[in-house]
């Protein structure tokens, strides 16, 4: 499956990329388009291996047993911008089944590899990536995403110029029930189901000002209200790389049923506050229940802010500033069923 490059700016060249063995994309290229045009054969990419598969394992999802087609390992975006290619697909996590979202930075003239990552979580998977690039050399990566204790929502992350690291994953659109519909399985012999997904992944630069992303992903939708059937939505949403770092490291403790800790790593200098938010497990978006001042690394929530005992819960903390702030990682905790004395 050979992805042409979305190519910004003058290019010498028009680039192809498209996997070649368990270690190496192939990397083609067109030259002198605006004349009679003159194909490269491909060139070996060495990368970070991982396996080739024409059908990657399900991924699990809350409220029902069957899993979501993740596909296989195609690439499905690549851009060329600054000087350099970027792109992504879906991998199998090398240690477990898990499947994860791999991202690589090229240097076309030189057939290598700047910089690479794998996007994953110790819970969630993570499929069906789209990848956007801005004037500043900032990638934009958007995907979807399940676990055994949520439906299926749309999520992105950034990576920077000065690091090989994708930040904490944000959440765009938490999934609304199960999802459950089947369809043919391509390239199986003998035909098959799969519960079909995927295709509705796009991650843009707003051409107003190049910085600011636009990510479009698909996630689980409520149920058709007449007939009860499972159905998908697409969901969009802007944001901008932040001037301050995230925290890191986010924990949350449950001291009993209507009591849970929060500490975090401050790892910015200059912002201006923390914002805490919470939001229910398998469905439910995020809301701000507290803001603390720049560099208090806790929070203890309790009945104040209505938390329940015997309830599923996700955290993140939102360091900011006049502009975006930056999500930290989440944390998930089970409060217990008896509330405090």
């Amino acid at each position: 499956n050979m992805q042409p490059a979305h190519t910004f700016g003058a290019a010498s060249s028009e680039y192809f990329l498209f996997e070649g063995s368990s270690s190496h994309l192939l990397l083609a290229r067109i030259d002198n388009t605006s004349g009679t045009p003159v194909w490269h054969a491909p060139i070996a990419v060495t990368i970070a291996a991982y396996t080739l598969s024409g059908l990657l394992p399900g991924a699990p999802q809350s409220g029902n047993d069957n899993t979501i087609d993740t596909s296989d390992t195609r690439l499905l975006n690549v851009v060329y911008r600054n000087g350099s290619l970027w792109a992504v697909h879906t991998v199998q996590s090398p240690a477990t089944t898990k499947t994860e979202v791999a991202w690589y930075k090229i240097n076309p003239g030189a057939g290598a590899v700047l910089a690479q990552g794998r996007i994953s979580d110790p819970v969630r998977w993570y499929y069906y990536p789209s990848i956007g690039v801005n004037q500043d050399d900032v990638a934009a990566i958007g995907f979807s995403g399940s676990s055994s204790r949520e439906y299926v929502g749309g999520y992105y992350t950034v990576v920077r110029p000065s690091s090989s690291v994708a930040e904490a994953v944000s959440l765009l659109k938490t999934g609304e029930a199960p999802y459950y519909k089947t369809g043919q399985t391509m390239g199986i012999p003998g035909g098959g189901t799969d519960n079909r997904w995927g295709d509705y992944s796009a991650t843009v630069v707003d051409p107003t000002d190049n910085v600011t992303f636009w990510t479009l992903q698909e996630y689980a939708q409520a149920p058709d209200p007449g007939t009860g059937a499972s159905r998908w939505g697409t969901w969009w949403g802007t944001f901008h790389p932040s001037d301050v770092l995230s925290p890191t490291g986010l924990t949350a403790t449950a001291d009993n049923g209507t009591q849970v800790t929060l500490t975090w790593t401050d790892s910015s200098v200059n912002e201006l506050g923390f914002k805490i938010e919470r939001r229910r497990s398998p469905a439910g978006g995020y809301s701000v229940i507290a803001t603390v001042g720049p560099n208090i690394p806790s929070f203890v929530d309790n009945a104040d802010t209505s938390l329940a005992a015997g309830a599923n819960y996700f955290y993140r903390v939102e360091s900011f500033s006049a502009g975006d702030g930056a999500y930290s990682n989440e944390a998930y905790v089970t409060t217990p069923d008896t509330p405090s004395a």
